[in-house]
């Protein structure tokens, strides 16, 4: 499940979607929710191994597609074009979904 950080205060927000570094969590985010202008609604997805995410199924091999599926799921779900934001490892899995869903990103910081 994504975590939406900041609600947004108007009705069409552009997203942000902040993807965090391994070792970290959501709350890598706060500062960059707060900074945000009011029409951005921030998403910061928890990767595999955070406490509310879990461990990996362990069904298969992971990859990066693995790690990728939540934050294109928020790609797909999203009525515009969003703003990705990359840290550390969080960059490799922005990087794979911009590959995926390149006509639907708006802007993309590693």
């Amino acid at each position: 499940m994504d975590t939406q950080i900041r609600n947004p205060t108007t009705v069409n927000p552009a997203p942000v979607i902040a993807l965090h570094c391994s070792g970290a969590g959501a709350g890598q985010w706060r500062q960059l929710g707060s900074a945000l202008d009011p029409c951005h609604a921030l998403f910061a997805p928890k990767h595999y191994g955070c406490d509310s995410s879990g461990p990996w199924s362990g069904v298969r091999a992971f990859t990066l597609a693995d790690e990728a599926a939540r934050t294109i799921d928020i790609i797909d779900r999203a009525g515009c074009k969003v703003h990705l934001v990359g840290h550390s490892y969080g960059g490799g899995v922005a990087l794979h979904a911009a590959v995926e869903r390149s006509h639907r990103i708006a802007s993309l910081t590693l």
